[in-house]
């Protein structure tokens, strides 16, 4: 499964230089009115427009393309890879492509 991890400060430009607690913090004085948008983001850090699309709940999908898979259909699949490699037939990684796209076929899914 997907278990990535930003590394904070690992890019060079600001670009998300900051965590989900950090935006979180950010927020609550510009909801009691103590702060601006302008004030809240040179004060933590965060760029304007993130703080604006947060509090207007824009764009609060994950960015990138969607997965194929469901979370639930990967832990299946890495039970069974599992189970398989203890009886001694460990996947390769073509193996485990093939067995995806039957899955994939069977149920009518079709992805590029």
């Amino acid at each position: 499964m997907r278990k990535y991890k930003k590394v904070i400060g690992s890019k060079k430009k600001r670009y998300g230089d900051y965590t989900q607690d950090a935006i979180k913090n950010a927020i609550v004085p510009i909801h009691e009115g103590n702060m601006s948008i302008r004030e809240t983001s040179l004060s933590f850090n965060i760029p304007k427009s993130t703080l604006h699309r947060k509090l207007k709940g824009i764009q609060m999908r994950p960015i990138g393309h969607p997965p194929n898979l469901s979370p639930e259909e990967e832990r299946s699949f890495v039970k069974h890879l599992i189970v398989v490699a203890e009886w001694g037939f460990p996947f390769s990684n073509l193996d485990l492509c093939l067995m995806v796209k039957a899955y994939l076929d069977k149920a009518n899914r079709r992805v590029n």
